[in-house]
């Protein structure tokens, strides 16, 4: 089962749950799908709406993306692959901050997914992904200091 589906049907009893993804989850109680074939910038303020429609603000915000690619410096496509991450680990980690910095409310949560393989690769074939989910990190880092979000929020990375 994908992580995300675990983790709305384990809290979908006690959260209203709105999934903002490329894919419906018919278990969450609200989706909002985006549409894979426009940059993810340009669908912010038609999400922000929605969400808005649902609820003015929220207790947590819980970005589960993520896919590995394997490559090396040596190989053509760690330029392709690289742009693939971003598109698939960083921007939406990007679009959770964003939408925490409007929406979440006090005392908030806010969740992204990192990688151990970031801190602990030895493998030179996920170089990649560890840049990518570096990428992550660095950005729970910088919102962990709270200037952007609301009062009292958390930032939390886990690293499965």
């Amino acid at each position: 089962m994908i992580l995300g589906q675990s983790v709305v049907r384990q809290f979908k009893n006690t959260w209203k749950i709105a999934n903002v993804d490329l894919n419906t989850n018919e278990q969450a109680h609200h989706n909002i799908l985006l549409d894979r074939n426009v940059p993810i910038g340009e669908q912010v303020e038609q999400t922000m709406s929605e969400l808005r429609k649902i609820s003015g603000n929220y207790d947590a915000i819980i970005s589960l993306v993520g896919g590995p690619a394997q490559d090396s410096i040596k190989d053509v496509e760690v330029f392709s692959n690289f742009d693939k991450m971003l598109r698939v680990n960083v921007e939406p980690s990007l679009f959770a901050g964003h939408l925490a910095s409007k929406i979440l409310g006090t005392n908030g949560f806010l969740l992204f997914t990192g990688s151990s393989v970031a801190f602990s690769n030895t493998e030179p074939t996920l170089l990649s992904y560890t840049l990518a989910k570096n990428s992550v990190h660095m950005l729970s880092l910088l919102l962990s200091t709270r200037d952007e979000l609301p009062d009292a929020a958390t930032v939390v990375t886990i690293l499965p």
